[in-house]
């Protein structure tokens, strides 16, 4: 009988090859900062992105809001402050990612709710971006402020917006 759950050995090769990519990629990362990168290279690859727009969307640090990443696509393309909108006429689809990555091998509840916490704040229009300061790092900040001016900007063409939630661990 094979069991869908994770492995000593699964477990075993995955710190292996994470090890591996660490040295190759990431030396001077700590382990946990790697494995962000990492995790957010691998939810994201289909984008292709480069290694500075892949470490761009990394905003875990204290007062993260339960967040290692975001990541902001406007038809398939990354949003970033210098990001053209204008062309942007129909069918417009709008992806948000929020990662969540952890080396521990479980899950935990209080990721999920703050994870659902974070979202509230982000997606709550009414709420002024500067009340959330004191809660949030800057670089979530400057991410909510992104996603608001894009959805806003956009908001005539009626998007489709999706948001992702993404949890890694090394566990089950």
């Amino acid at each position: 009988m094979v069991e869908a759950s994770m492995t000593s050995n699964d477990r075993i090769i995955l710190d292996k090859i994470l090890e591996q990519r660490h040295q190759e990629l990431g030396p001077t990362l700590s382990a946990s900062k790697f494995f962000e990168l990492f995790t957010a290279g691998e939810i994201v690859k289909d984008y292709d992105l480069s290694y500075d727009e892949l470490e761009s969307g990394i905003v875990g640090d204290g007062g993260d809001g339960g967040v290692d990443a975001i990541y902001l696509f406007a038809n398939g393309e990354l949003v970033q402050d210098d990001t053209d909108l204008s062309g942007l006429k129909r069918n417009v689809q709008i992806e948000l990612y929020l990662l969540q990555s952890k080396t521990s091998a479980s899950f935990t509840e209080t990721s999920i709710d703050r994870l659902r916490a974070f979202t509230e704040d982000l997606l709550n229009l009414s709420k002024d971006v500067g009340s959330l300061a004191g809660v949030y790092n800057e670089d979530v900040i400057e991410n909510i402020r992104r996603f608001r001016a894009t959805y806003e900007t956009l908001a005539s063409r009626f998007p489709l917006l999706s948001v992702r939630y993404r949890y890694a661990s090394k566990g089950d």
